[in-house]
């Protein structure tokens, strides 16, 4: 069973979600990041926690199939 995976690493949110080679979507996962507001506007994220997000989804989806 052959398929591709795709990580979203948006703002709010990281995706993961495998597709079959005909391009029907086999599973998915989801997990939330936290964006970090400075009083002066400055935004930012924890590098080790979006990695983290990423891992769990990745392992997330992977439970799924």
């Amino acid at each position: 069973m052959a398929f591709s995976v795709g990580l979203d690493v948006g703002t709010s949110a990281i995706k993961a979600a495998a597709y079959f080679e005909d391009g029907v979507k086999a599973a998915q996962s989801e997990a939330d990041t936290k964006v970090i507001r400075s009083a002066g506007g400055a935004c930012e994220q924890d590098p080790d926690a979006v990695w983290a997000a990423a891992a769990h989804c990745l392992s997330g989806y992977r439970q799924s199939l």
